[in-house]
């Protein structure tokens, strides 16, 4: 008898115990809709949820500090403003808002894109081509973050997450009654609609917008940054052509004007025989009068390995035959190339290390904590970004020189690299003039500073004797 009361005392205790956890909101880790979603989760269409029970569930729950800072937004008369995704639902974006300042991140979701029917249609019908599952709540990252510990440059500021549902990199025009597939590519109008920088295609959406929004928000000032959409003009492994053009060009220029009717900066269109040309960083950048901030990748793994048609062979990493190594060390000199211009402005600032990678910031937080542990003479990709920010441009830059082949930075040393570099390399770190480039065994270092200092102390010797 005392053996069977126990067994029910035991069963009643953790009934009991249960019930405790479903009301005090715990319910989260029996259901997939209890709690608001993080950003990776914007990838997850869940179409046997029940949106009423999962958005009360996630009114209800008491918001941890700093979690799921943002809260879903919609955009008004957003069907006549045509900030409409693929499947004709309507774009939203997440907002932060602290009325105590006066200062605005606005951040673009990466994504990709789709250049044939059944890849945006089967995009249309998930996260990146439809709003109609987004969670009420969203946890930011990187400088969307109101953690003063993982952002404590931006943390205090007002912050928009704009996600992806365009298909288009954020310069789509074209809806659904002009688009070859019937599907609306708005990408351009989603950014008009809310108000900057972004990851992948949202740092595309950044280099074909800024100076547009720059002109909508005068007198405020705007700085961007671009995470990974620095793609540049190089053939893929094993191309030929008759032409200087990259393949991919090609593709590129089907899509912009058949499925987009993109949307490019306007000065750079004027000035280039082809408009899709400037969604190129290295081309379209002389052309902005805002300040960017660039992180790239000597080697970008997503042109690498994904920009490449099925005519060409994939980039194997690490490579296995010499002409490979070969091709990826003409690759790192050739992204070093594209960025002379952002090395040598006043006002713009990039972080290039030695690594294989496509973008530093990114949804996925066991991802980040690789890519933005990855440093140059110290300095992470955030602190990096910091420090160009604080000094309008004067300091911030930091470029690891190409070598001959794909030795990696030690930090972001990973089983695709050939070797490992030697530790503590140094690095460009661009000042208030221009000065000559010193070469290093590894990278190259430019401080006008340095220089200076020394000519001073070679003075003084000469004058003492």
């Amino acid at each position: 008898m005392r053996y069977e009361q126990s067994l029910l005392f035991i069963w009643l205790a953790i009934s009991s115990w249960q019930g405790v956890q479903q009301d005090l909101g715990f319910v989260a880790g029996l259901q997939p809709y209890g709690r608001p979603f993080k950003l990776d989760s914007l990838r997850d269409s869940l179409p046997n949820t029940q949106l009423r029970a999962r958005r009360e569930l996630s009114r209800r729950r008491p918001r941890r500090k700093y979690k799921h800072n943002l809260k879903r937004t919609v955009i008004r008369d957003a069907v006549n403003k045509h900030a409409l995704c693929l499947d004709g639902s309507e774009a939203v974006f997440y907002l932060s808002r602290n009325p105590h300042s006066k200062h605005w991140v606005v951040q673009l979701q990466a994504g990709g894109s789709c250049g044939t029917y059944d890849s945006c249609l089967h995009r249309s019908r998930g996260s990146f081509g439809s709003s109609r599952n987004y969670s009420d709540y969203l946890t930011g990252t990187f400088v969307a973050s109101d953690d003063p510990g993982e952002n404590p440059m931006f943390h205090s500021w007002n912050k928009v997450f704009v996600p992806y549902c365009s298909g288009d990199v954020f310069v789509g025009r074209k809806g659904k009654d002009t688009n070859k597939f019937r599907m609306n590519m708005y990408g351009h109008y989603i950014v008009k609609a809310i108000l900057f920088g972004g990851a992948s295609s949202g740092g595309l959406g950044m280099l074909g917008n800024i100076d547009y929004i720059k002109d909508l928000v005068k007198p405020a000032a705007i700085k961007g940054y671009n995470d990974g959409g620095w793609f540049t003009l190089y053939p893929n492994f094993g191309e030929t052509s008759d032409t200087d053009l990259p393949y991919f060009f090609k593709v590129l220029g089907f899509m912009f004007h058949k499925l987009w009717g993109g949307f490019v900066d306007e000065t750079c269109r004027a000035n280039m025989p082809k408009a899709e040309a400037c969604l190129y960083g290295e081309l379209v950048f002389k052309y902005l009068s805002a300040p960017v901030y660039v992180f790239v990748a000597q080697w970008d793994s997503y042109q690498l390995q994904e920009l490449v048609h099925s005519k060409f062979p994939t980039m194997r990493l690490p490579p296995e035959l010499p002409s490979e190594a070969e091709y990826l060390g003409k690759f790192g000199k050739n992204t070093h190339r594209s960025l002379r211009r952002v090395i040598n402005s006043r006002k713009d600032g990039v972080f290039s290390p030695a690594c294989f990678m496509h973008s530093f910031s990114a949804d996925n937080v066991s991802y980040t904590s690789y890519t933005l542990g990855c440093t140059i003479n110290g300095k992470t990709p955030y602190k990096a970004l910091s420090e160009w920010f604080v000094s309008n441009g004067t300091r911030g830059t930091y470029v690891e020189k190409p070598l001959d082949r794909p030795e990696c930075n030690p930090s972001c040393c990973s089983k695709l690299c050939i070797k490992c570099r030697k530790p503590k390399p140094e690095v460009i770190r661009q000042r208030n003039e221009p000065a000559k480039v010193i070469q290093g065994s590894d990278a190259s270092f430019l401080q006008h500073t340095v220089l200076k200092n020394l000519a001073l102390v070679l003075a003084g010797y000469m004058f003492v004797n």
